[in-house]
């Protein structure tokens, strides 16, 4: 956001750069196993252990019109993800989270319990829970059904006339890249040298390739692919380093690094902003 920003204001002036990510080892419970062991509660507990293997009495709401699951933090902010993320292989790894690389969860991520919605951005992990609901309808308020985290054309440079709620709300990340070394507006010297930055996917999409250019996308290297490309390709919740090898020109004038990654459904990250924006 920090460079759409620099062509052109968006809607939310926060300027997000490469470290605007992280990765973390997880622990809690399976979300979909909590909801069905409530929901059987309702049921008068029976077949509840046959229940939670198929997540039948989750899978009945579903069809009853119970489409999202609305989450709300202690800080008062409301989000909620569909239903059917659930309702994927292993509850589509989704947690109430209560420890976090090993140890209990810190404040500021979320202590005492905090939902984890693997391959979806991040607003969606909602921290400091204290409400959980199914629902017909996405939650309320500004995180959800306002401007933020939707998405628009670049020729929408205002939302005045637009009913917000009716654009779908980002959910999976779009694939994406970073470069993280060189820091932008290095001195670098010439000869060979190292490109190194992560590439990632929303939806449990892998990465399968970044390519590399050093002349502003006139010309591609492949990258080599590092931590991370070890994931399943369709269970892909981290993301993967890479670097590439260059051989930086002798010149005086600035030199434009560009990077772009490819998931495993061949999406193709934009080589540039200013197309998307």
């Amino acid at each position: 956001r920090g460079e759409m920003n620099q062509i052109r204001p968006t809607f939310s002036m926060v300027g997000f750069s490469v470290g605007a990510i992280s990765t973390a080892e997880w622990k809690g419970v399976l979300l979909a196993d909590v909801l069905e062991w409530m929901l059987s509660e309702q049921d008068q507990h029976k077949d509840r252990e046959t229940s939670l293997a198929g997540h039948k009495r989750l899978k009945a709401a579903t069809e009853r019109g119970m489409k999202h699951v609305q989450f709300t933090g202690a800080e008062g902010l409301s989000a909620s993800i569909p239903v059917h993320k659930l309702l994927m292989v292993n509850g589509g790894d989704v947690l109430l989270a209560y420890e976090m690389n090993g140890e209990s969860l810190p404040p500021q991520h979320g202590y005492p319990l905090r939902v984890v919605v693997p391959g979806v951005v991040g607003i969606r992990n909602v921290k400091w829970v204290t409400h959980i609901c199914l629902s017909p309808d996405e939650a309320p308020g500004i995180w959800q059904r306002g401007i933020k985290y939707k998405g628009f054309g670049p020729s929408t440079t205002g939302v005045e006339g637009i009913d917000t709620e009716k654009i779908p709300s980002l959910q999976e990340m779009p694939v994406q890249s970073a470069i993280t070394h060189p820091e932008n507006d290095t001195v670098i010297a010439p000869g060979p040298g190292i490109i190194k930055g992560y590439a990632y996917s929303g939806g449990g999409r892998g990465i399968v390739r970044v390519d590399v250019s050093i002349d502003g996308g006139e010309t591609w290297s492949t990258a080599k692919l590092g931590d991370g490309s070890q994931q399943p390709l369709h269970r892909a919740w981290a993301w993967t380093r890479w670097e590439c090898a260059v051989d930086v020109p002798s010149t005086s004038k600035p030199i434009q690094i560009v990077c772009r990654a490819t998931d495993a459904a061949y999406n193709v990250q934009p080589d540039t902003v200013e197309g998307i924006w």
